[in-house]
């Protein structure tokens, strides 16, 4: 998954780099595959992500990571030669959670609401994902192939989403492709045309399986987009 994210990140005007960690390399975080993304000077906005992974982590893991790890990593970037001034108001995080089984991920929610209420140091999202979906993520996104293109493609495929509404399935690669829309803010629906019942179905059913579709109504103010123009809206998804 490390690499398709780079992928998105660079074809969002940003540059990856790795980090010569000395925190605890056993730890529950998979470090080698961690990178932090920094905006290339022609982005109008300034903003910093660092990816970290995590696979079918415990309660007590992701406890730890919002009161320990959480201080660690920011203290590491802040201390590396890869630091820049304004990076402490403008640095976030994203978590990615390799599961097994995502029906296992009911076990983890609480610790997934705590990650992403936590404000020190980051702003904390979280992505989880099946290795299945990360599988068929690979096979459909070669390397010549714009991924930012495809995912805003599959979203707003008026079919697939049919079919994912019908039979809700969270293994399914559409399911995976709205999240993505979700947790990256910097993934965006610009430069597509979609009706807009369509994009508020699509937000709140991709979310319903995490009892996550009050956040999603809170982000987008669907009440309010009916009133606003087009280049309104795009602001609004894009949380400006």
């Amino acid at each position: 998954m490390n690499n398709i994210l780079k992928r998105i990140f660079e074809e969002q005007g940003f540059t990856n780099e790795r980090i010569e960690w000395t925190i605890d390399d056993n730890s529950y975080i998979d470090l080698s595959r961690s990178f932090l993304s920094l905006p290339k000077d022609d982005r109008k906005k300034t903003e910093y992500y660092l990816t970290i992974f995590l696979k079918n982590p415990s309660m007590d893991q992701l406890e730890d990571l919002v009161n320990k790890k959480n201080f660690e990593l920011f203290s590491e970037i802040k201390f590396s030669n890869i630091y820049i001034g304004d990076m402490d108001k403008n640095l976030s995080m994203l978590v990615c959670i390799e599961m097994s089984e995502l029906e296992n991920e009911e076990k983890i929610i609480n610790g997934i609401y705590n990650i992403e209420e936590d404000q020190y140091n980051f702003k904390k999202y979280v992505l989880t994902y099946s290795a299945n979906q990360e599988i068929e993520l690979k096979e459909k996104t070669s390397q010549e192939m714009n991924v930012t293109k495809f995912l805003q493609e599959v979203v707003i495929d008026v079919n697939k989403f049919e079919l994912f509404k019908q039979e809700v399935n969270k293994e399914a690669l559409y399911s995976l492709v709205s999240k993505l829309f979700i947790k990256i803010p910097i993934l965006t629906l610009n430069k597509v045309s979609i009706p807009l019942v369509n994009l508020k179905e699509i937000i709140e059913e991709s979310l319903k399986e995490d009892s996550l579709i009050g956040l999603a109504i809170r982000i987008l103010e669907l009440d309010q987009l009916k009133d606003m123009d087009e280049d309104s809206i795009i602001i609004k998804l894009e949380g400006e």
